[in-house]
């Protein structure tokens, strides 16, 4: 019962979080822009995404939160009242936590073969790449997911491991 209790207050933290951010983004900008920071973490050198890579699958996401994909037409009749561009768009990081210029995306040699759901990946300490803050940026790792295509940290998870895991 008292799982539930801090979780319901978490859930209320958040939806009031995203509602301050979600109203203040609209009078300001009219979109809720995300920065994001891509840690790809390889062994083998074909395991490096290009830029052009993160780019095609930014703009993938990007489609579908804004519903500007090509296939909206074949939304089903019982859903089209309920689908709408959400008006968030995710963008490549432009600085980093101090303020230095970035690319948004941090490629790291690791000696880990094949990475698991532990989120060792997200702690340098343990070869990997430790997250930016959650507050400013969607961290998202890309590596060799053993047995899983991805996973992401449940809101109101630990700020440090928060973010999305991809498999190559």
């Amino acid at each position: 019962y008292q799982e539930n209790a801090i979780s319901s207050q978490t859930t209320e933290a958040i939806e009031k979080f995203i509602s301050r951010a979600y109203s203040e983004s609209r009078v300001n900008a009219g979109l809720i822009r995300i920065p994001v920071v891509v840690h790809n973490l390889y062994h083998y050198p074909g395991e490096k995404v290009t830029d052009l890579q993160v780019q095609q699958q930014l703009k993938i996401l990007n489609d579908c939160f804004r519903r500007l994909n090509s296939d909206t037409v074949n939304t089903p009749a019982v859903f089209r009242p309920f689908a709408a561009d959400v008006e968030i768009e995710f963008v490549l990081a432009r600085s980093d936590w101090r303020m230095a210029a970035t690319t948004g995306i941090n490629r790291k040699y690791t000696p880990v073969l094949a990475w698991g759901t532990d989120d060792k990946i997200k702690k340098s300490a343990e070869m990997g790449a430790d997250a930016w803050d959650s507050r400013y940026y969607l961290n998202i790792w890309i590596c060799n997911l053993d047995r899983f295509a991805g996973y992401s940290s449940f809101p109101g998870a630990d700020p440090a491991m928060d973010g999305i895991v991809i498999d190559i």
